[in-house]
């Protein structure tokens, strides 16, 4: 289970959750196939959400994702409430994946209400290689080097063309944008500044569900999303 940070900013209302990434050190992919056993190693680097809402006189729940690393890094979505229907003008299948079942799990637990949410997106410098930036300024590649980049670097590229570090970010994303989405809900809660685990067995398995509808077979995947709607 990631073990996921929570803020909440009462001056200027918002969540901010985090998730860090892994090494898989040896074996299977846990997620993935259950029949195999690996050891996962936890990171200090995390993938990092911040979800803020403001009123709207519309009836859906309109949604625009940043990710401000990426030069395409921008995503709109609306969630009607009457039907269920998720809509976007973008591609990210991923996101609208995520998206599209988390709200769909939150509507079947309560009535939600229209609002206007901005969720800003971004990760920590370890998920993606940092090479380009180094040799642009005649640095040698090594940790000293690494550590004096600044905080959530722009890649300066499409979300597409990144080089990602094999760090578990896709899984980390995922992790972090579900608690944000439960947790401003209120399906999850919180006591001081922790998830309660309750809580977090929640979020575990929406998260797992969501990660097996992106990367595995859409029979294996309805499955798990009928155990976790249960």
């Amino acid at each position: 289970m990631k073990k996921i940070f929570f803020e909440s900013m009462t001056i200027n209302p918002k969540v901010i959750c985090s998730a860090p990434g892994k090494v898989l050190i040896c074996g299977g992919y846990l997620v993935l196939d259950q029949a195999y056993n690996g050891i996962v190693c936890a990171l200090d680097s995390r993938f990092h959400v911040e979800l803020e809402e403001v009123p709207t006189t519309f009836e859906t729940i309109d949604l625009e994702i940043v990710s401000p690393q990426f030069t395409d890094g921008l995503w709109i979505y609306k969630f009607d409430l009457k039907n269920g229907h998720l809509s976007t003008t973008g591609n990210n299948t991923f996101l609208q994946t995520v998206l599209n079942h988390a709200l769909k799990y939150i509507s079947a637990k309560q009535t939600l209400r229209p609002s206007n949410i901005k969720i800003t997106v971004n990760a920590d410098n370890d998920f993606y290689s940092q090479l380009e930036y180094l040799k642009d300024r005649n640095l040698p590649a090594t940790l000293n080097s690494l550590k004096d980049i600044p905080k959530f670097n722009a890649a300066n590229c499409s979300i597409s063309k990144v080089h990602k570090t094999g760090l578990g970010s896709s899984a980390a994303l995922v992790a972090a944008l579900v608690s944000a989405l439960l947790l401003h809900f209120g399906i999850a809660s919180v006591s001081g500044n922790k998830i309660k685990e309750q809580s977090l067995q929640i979020i575990e398995q929406l998260a797992q569900c969501n990660y097996f509808l992106i990367r595995l077979p859409l029979s294996s995947a309805r499955e798990n999303w009928k155990r976790v709607r249960h």
